[in-house]
């Protein structure tokens, strides 16, 4: 158990330096265009779920972000499909890299 702690502490630590080194290689309008898209999509996923929760009286939030977790998968899945994007196929070792990230969501 001690060293599976370990392991998952080694990994949460140096995953995010993985992530900087790869946004080093990038060009400065790529880290603002990325910056702008990710501000940009998160004011328009709040701006829907107010309006979906509030005026169209939905009656489940979960509901709701299960939509939105079921949608970015099959988005995801259908741009790696046709070679748009890349990123590593899903593995229990990934899965016990980020486990402890999980809790504390």
């Amino acid at each position: 158990m001690y060293r599976l702690l370990i392991k998952c502490l080694n990994s949460i630590l140096i995953f995010p330096i993985k992530i900087i080194r790869n946004i080093k290689n990038m060009h400065g309008y790529q880290k603002l265009g990325s910056a702008l898209f990710y501000a940009g999509s998160s004011v328009m996923i709040m701006t829907i779920n107010k309006s979906v929760l509030t005026t169209e009286q939905f009656p489940s939030a979960y509901i709701l972000a299960l939509g939105q977790v079921l949608s970015t998968v099959i988005i995801l899945a259908v741009l790696k499909f046709f070679g748009k994007i890349t990123f590593p196929n899903f593995s229990i070792e990934t899965m016990l890299k980020i486990f402890p990230l999980p809790l504390f969501y």
